[in-house]
Protein backbone atom coordinates (compact mmCIF):
# COMPACT_ATOMS: atom_id res chain seq x y z
CA UNK A 1 0.00 0.00 0.00
CA UNK A 2 1.16 3.12 -0.84
CA UNK A 3 0.60 6.87 0.38
CA UNK A 4 -1.36 8.90 -2.43
CA UNK A 5 1.09 11.06 -3.92
CA UNK A 6 0.57 15.06 -2.43
CA UNK A 7 0.29 17.73 -5.52
CA UNK A 8 3.61 19.65 -6.26
CA UNK A 9 1.75 23.60 -4.86
CA UNK A 10 -0.93 22.73 -2.67
CA UNK A 11 -1.74 19.73 0.10
CA UNK A 12 -5.08 18.85 -0.32
CA UNK A 13 -6.58 20.02 3.31
CA UNK A 14 -4.66 23.42 3.10
CA UNK A 15 -3.57 26.89 1.76
CA UNK A 16 -0.09 26.20 2.21
CA UNK A 17 2.48 25.09 -0.57
CA UNK A 18 3.80 22.01 0.19
CA UNK A 19 7.94 22.39 0.25
CA UNK A 20 10.52 19.89 -0.91
CA UNK A 21 11.20 19.14 2.60
CA UNK A 22 8.07 17.51 3.15
CA UNK A 23 8.48 15.99 -0.27
CA UNK A 24 11.53 14.62 1.47
CA UNK A 25 10.24 13.71 4.16
CA UNK A 26 7.25 11.21 2.44
CA UNK A 27 9.98 9.93 0.14
CA UNK A 28 11.43 8.33 3.42
CA UNK A 29 7.94 6.94 4.82
CA UNK A 30 7.86 5.28 1.57
CA UNK A 31 11.82 4.23 1.28
CA UNK A 32 10.90 2.91 5.57
CA UNK A 33 7.39 0.78 4.08
CA UNK A 34 5.98 2.70 7.50
CA UNK A 35 2.21 2.54 5.26
CA UNK A 36 3.13 -1.35 5.86
CA UNK A 37 1.27 -3.10 9.09
CA UNK A 38 4.78 -5.17 9.59
CA UNK A 39 7.09 -2.67 10.20
CA UNK A 40 5.09 -1.66 13.35
CA UNK A 41 4.52 -4.91 14.59
CA UNK A 42 8.42 -5.72 14.54
CA UNK A 43 8.77 -2.03 16.20
CA UNK A 44 6.79 -3.39 18.74
CA UNK A 45 8.78 -6.57 19.10
CA UNK A 46 11.63 -4.77 19.78
CA UNK A 47 10.78 -2.40 22.36
CA UNK A 48 9.17 -5.51 24.18
CA UNK A 49 12.36 -7.00 24.11
CA UNK A 50 14.11 -4.00 25.24
CA UNK A 51 11.71 -4.04 28.10
CA UNK A 52 12.25 -7.69 29.03
CA UNK A 53 16.01 -6.72 28.78
CA UNK A 54 15.72 -4.01 31.14
CA UNK A 55 13.31 -5.95 33.31
CA UNK A 56 16.00 -8.69 33.60
CA UNK A 57 18.96 -6.35 35.10
CA UNK A 58 16.60 -4.27 37.49
CA UNK A 59 14.90 -7.04 39.05
CA UNK A 60 18.34 -9.06 39.31
CA UNK A 61 19.90 -5.90 40.86
CA UNK A 62 16.66 -5.95 43.40
CA UNK A 63 16.75 -9.86 43.86
CA UNK A 64 20.21 -9.08 45.30
CA UNK A 65 19.40 -6.80 47.59
CA UNK A 66 20.61 -3.47 45.49
CA UNK A 67 18.71 -0.15 45.25
CA UNK A 68 17.80 1.12 41.81
CA UNK A 69 16.73 5.18 41.07
CA UNK A 70 15.21 6.47 38.23
CA UNK A 71 16.99 9.69 36.19
CA UNK A 72 14.75 12.29 34.24
CA UNK A 73 11.07 12.95 35.49
CA UNK A 74 9.75 14.47 31.82
CA UNK A 75 6.75 13.30 29.88
CA UNK A 76 8.32 10.71 27.77
CA UNK A 77 10.19 9.39 30.99
CA UNK A 78 6.75 9.20 32.38
CA UNK A 79 5.76 6.89 29.34
CA UNK A 80 8.59 4.91 29.11
CA UNK A 81 9.13 4.33 33.06
CA UNK A 82 5.10 3.09 32.75
CA UNK A 83 5.59 1.00 29.83
CA UNK A 84 8.80 -0.91 31.28
CA UNK A 85 6.84 -1.27 34.63
CA UNK A 86 9.40 0.12 36.76
CA UNK A 87 7.00 2.26 38.83
CA UNK A 88 7.04 0.09 41.56
CA UNK A 89 11.06 -0.42 41.40
CA UNK A 90 12.56 2.63 41.75
CA UNK A 91 13.76 4.20 45.09
CA UNK A 92 13.38 7.82 43.46
CA UNK A 93 13.42 9.66 40.62
CA UNK A 94 16.65 12.40 40.06
CA UNK A 95 16.05 15.30 37.28
CA UNK A 96 17.99 18.19 37.19
CA UNK A 97 15.39 20.74 36.61
CA UNK A 98 14.71 22.83 39.70
CA UNK A 99 10.61 23.33 38.88
CA UNK A 100 10.37 19.08 38.59
CA UNK A 101 12.37 18.75 41.72
CA UNK A 102 9.92 18.07 45.20
CA UNK A 103 6.98 16.84 42.96
CA UNK A 104 5.94 13.37 42.01
CA UNK A 105 5.82 11.30 38.69
CA UNK A 106 2.44 10.53 38.13
CA UNK A 107 0.04 8.06 39.88
CA UNK A 108 3.17 6.14 40.86
CA UNK A 109 4.03 8.65 43.49
CA UNK A 110 7.76 8.46 42.89
CA UNK A 111 9.65 11.83 43.93
CA UNK A 112 11.84 13.94 42.02
CA UNK A 113 14.65 14.59 43.78
CA UNK A 114 18.02 17.28 42.74
CA UNK A 115 20.74 14.87 40.72
CA UNK A 116 22.77 15.56 43.86
CA UNK A 117 20.89 12.76 45.75
CA UNK A 118 22.78 9.96 43.99
CA UNK A 119 25.53 10.89 46.38
CA UNK A 120 23.60 11.13 49.36
CA UNK A 121 21.59 8.23 48.81
CA UNK A 122 23.64 6.32 46.85
CA UNK A 123 21.50 4.13 44.35
CA UNK A 124 23.53 0.91 43.41
CA UNK A 125 22.17 1.10 40.09
CA UNK A 126 20.64 4.25 38.42
CA UNK A 127 17.95 3.42 35.21
CA UNK A 128 18.53 6.86 32.87
CA UNK A 129 14.83 6.93 32.13
CA UNK A 130 15.99 10.08 29.90
CA UNK A 131 18.13 8.03 27.63
CA UNK A 132 18.38 10.41 25.02
CA UNK A 133 20.32 12.63 27.38
CA UNK A 134 22.50 9.44 28.96
CA UNK A 135 25.99 10.79 27.20
CA UNK A 136 25.79 14.06 29.02
CA UNK A 137 24.14 12.54 32.36
CA UNK A 138 26.97 10.39 32.64
CA UNK A 139 29.72 13.41 31.85
CA UNK A 140 28.08 14.84 34.78
CA UNK A 141 27.59 11.87 37.14
CA UNK A 142 31.29 10.63 36.64
CA UNK A 143 31.66 10.52 40.60
CA UNK A 144 28.68 8.41 41.01
CA UNK A 145 30.49 5.89 38.92
CA UNK A 146 34.02 6.01 40.03
CA UNK A 147 32.32 5.30 43.70
CA UNK A 148 30.76 1.92 41.93
CA UNK A 149 27.38 2.76 40.76
CA UNK A 150 25.97 1.26 37.25
CA UNK A 151 24.25 3.48 35.23
CA UNK A 152 21.51 1.33 32.87
CA UNK A 153 20.53 3.27 29.21
CA UNK A 154 17.56 1.65 28.33
CA UNK A 155 17.40 2.38 24.97
CA UNK A 156 17.91 2.05 22.24
CA UNK A 157 19.93 -1.34 23.30
CA UNK A 158 20.53 -2.18 26.74
CA UNK A 159 23.94 -0.77 28.45
CA UNK A 160 25.28 -1.13 31.43
CA UNK A 161 28.23 1.72 32.63
CA UNK A 162 30.27 1.07 35.45
CA UNK A 163 33.71 1.59 36.48
CA UNK A 164 34.96 -1.87 35.85
CA UNK A 165 33.68 -1.51 32.61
Amino acid sequence: MRAAAWPAQRSPEGRRAVTPRVRELIAEEERRHFAEPAVFREFGAAIARRKVAVAAVVDDARARGKTVAGYGASTTVTTLMWHFDLTEKLEFLADDNPLKQGLFAPKCHLPVLPSQELYARRPDYVVILAWNYAQPIMERHQRYIAEGGIFVIPLPDIKLISAAQ
